[in-house]
């Protein structure tokens, strides 16, 4: 693992990560760490290009913080850099384009970076070698995983292409013609809204989505058993479930604020919400009502000067000794 060495091209400093130390620490750090060479380990294949490691230990050796590992892994397999495979005790990632980084050739150019008394015309620069290395400068392999890492990984396509862009919770349809279900467009709105919060991505897990489906029954049900039922159809909800997550403000929650907690203090949220509001309604009510009174005053005193002119005009006259008209 400490021999040899990796190419690393001028054109990262292109990549969408690239200014964000912690993404760039921690995706040379998997490099790094990446078997060379097809191996067994404690009864595990790894393959070439593959890192077999925990969130922990990740943290401990780069010094970075869990939560920001997670974030930052789920945002490298998202822009197609690893792919991960999570078991119950460590996680195996894959380094997409391993073979860009660290060739099987590179026994070879080991060998022909040895130093020399030979003179030579050819530059020393031995990071770009050729042609084929120039036309390659990229190091976020974002379009479809290569043929060597689909071998390793088992997948015969490679990843899929990423979808056009659209907004967060949009309506649309898979490739298959089906609707995207309401708990993929929910978490997409979550997803978005936590970015725009704390400027950084959530972590997705699997209890999350156990979380958003509970909390999409409890929205459904509030709607359904009202006075006046309000309508269920998937925009609908959609649009409750945004408006509900957007009016959370208790610092307790907004210090964790991820979809299990939001689900487990779901009433308590709803109970602070109404009372707002009422308080709110109150409010407003009180504030009304003091405009109107302050309003009538102005009337009446606005009454009562014209009153006192017409008095004093009609005062006027009769001492002047004309007889009003």
């Amino acid at each position: 693992m400490s021999d040899g060495w990796l190419k690393i091209y001028r054109k990262i400093t292109e990549w969408e990560w690239y200014n964000h130390s912690e993404m760039v620490h921690l995706f040379l750090h998997l490099l790094i760490k990446a078997s060379p060479v097809d191996k067994t380990w404690q009864g595990i294949s790894v393959q070439r290009g593959q890192v077999v490691i925990g969130r922990q230990k990740l943290s401990a050796e780069t010094g970075i913080s869990e939560r920001t590992i997670r974030t930052c892994l789920s945002r490298l397999e998202k822009s197609g850099e690893i792919l991960i495979k999570t078991t119950n005790r460590y996680s195996i990632i894959t380094i997409c384009k391993y073979a860009d980084y660290q060739p099987a050739e590179q026994k070879n150019d080991q060998q022909n970076d040895q130093p020399t008394d030979q003179p030579s015309d050819q530059p020393t620069d031995h990071i770009i070698r050729n042609k084929e290395d120039k036309n390659n400068l990229s190091i976020s392999p974002n379009v479809d995983i290569d043929s060597t890492a689909n071998a390793k990984t088992g997948r015969s396509k490679g990843k899929p292409k990423a979808e056009e862009p659209h907004e967060p919770g949009a309506r649309r349809k898979l490739k298959s013609g089906k609707d995207v279900s309401l708990f993929t467009r929910g978490q997409e709105v979550f997803m978005a809204y936590f970015h725009e919060l704390y400027n950084e991505s959530y972590g997705w897990e699997a209890k999350d989505m156990v979380a958003i489906k509970s909390i999409f029954k409890k929205i459904e049900y509030n709607r359904k058993n009202r006075d006046k039922p309000l309508p269920l159809d998937d925009d609908s909800l959609l649009s409750a479930f945004e408006q509900f997550i957007r009016s959370i403000n208790k610092t307790w929650i907004m210090n964790n604020f991820s979809l299990p907690k939001i689900n487990s203090q779901y009433n308590e949220i709803i109970a602070e919400i109404r009372n707002r509001n009422r308080s709110s309604a109150a409010g407003a009510t009180t504030q009304q009502q003091r405009g109107a009174e302050h309003l009538a005053r102005q009337m009446s005193a606005v009454v009562n000067d014209i009153a006192k002119a017409d008095e004093y005009y009609y005062k006027h006259r009769a001492e002047q000794g004309d007889s009003p008209t």
